[in-house]
């Protein structure tokens, strides 16, 4: 099956921070049991395939890991940050 997502352009302030924003994410999931086992249920049963979902939020390694569920769970998952205060944000890399 092909991939028919459109293309997304990003503003990521460095992308050499990937690698530590992936491991802040993953402590971040070790620390939240509960969402994990949502996660492990939603991708043996993907209740939510077919579903798209739009999220406008400050990205956070909490956010990511619900993004993470989501996807598992089998939703389509647009992440559209919310900056309102210029600050660095470590797990996505931006600032």
């Amino acid at each position: 099956m092909t991939d028919t997502s459109p293309v997304i352009n990003h503003d990521v302030k460095d992308l050499n921070l990937a690698s530590q924003g992936k491991r802040r994410i993953e402590w971040a999931g070790r620390k939240m049991p509960v969402l994990r086992q949502i996660r492990d249920r939603f991708s043996q049963e993907t209740p939510l395939a077919g579903i798209r979902v739009l999220a406008c939020c400050h990205v956070t390694t909490e956010t990511a890991n619900l993004a993470i569920t989501l996807k598992a769970g089998g939703a389509g998952f647009l992440k559209m940050p919310s900056i309102l205060f210029r600050r660095q944000f470590r797990a996505g890399g931006m600032e």
